[in-house]
């Protein structure tokens, strides 16, 4: 009986926090990759995961000062190939000069991503 009511609050918790199957695990904003010259930011994070907890990052471009060149393509890429891997949210778009990149993990799993904004 424990193990079962283990297993519901598990699934509860995925379900309740927005980390369905509906949700993409990549995102990409390149609606012209001709016009994504310049790669301007480029990261790989690799977290490993806890038992029974997410692994967060936020991501910001520019990190410092600014930047004057608008944004022409935005690409995060979910290396993990397993199923396993992490979610990516976004605060900005092309045509800006700035974005913020939310990265989650699901539930007692790593992050594992590449990261790359083009001017």
């Amino acid at each position: 009986m424990k193990h079962i009511l283990f297993v519901a609050i598990v699934v509860l918790l995925n379900t309740e926090l927005g980390l369905g199957a509906n949700m993409p695990h990549d995102y990409l904003d390149c609606p012209d990759p001709t016009k994504a010259a310049t790669m301007i930011f480029e990261k790989q994070v690799q977290r490993a995961g806890r038992w029974f907890r997410f692994i967060e990052e936020t991501i910001s471009f520019p990190e410092v000062g600014i930047n004057k060149d608008p944004i022409t393509c935005i690409m995060v890429k979910d290396l993990a190939k397993d199923g396993q891997g992490g979610y990516a949210t976004v605060d900005g778009n092309v045509g800006g000069n700035s974005v913020k990149i939310y990265l989650r993990s699901q539930l007692g799993q790593g992050l594992h991503f590449s990261v790359a904004v083009y001017t």
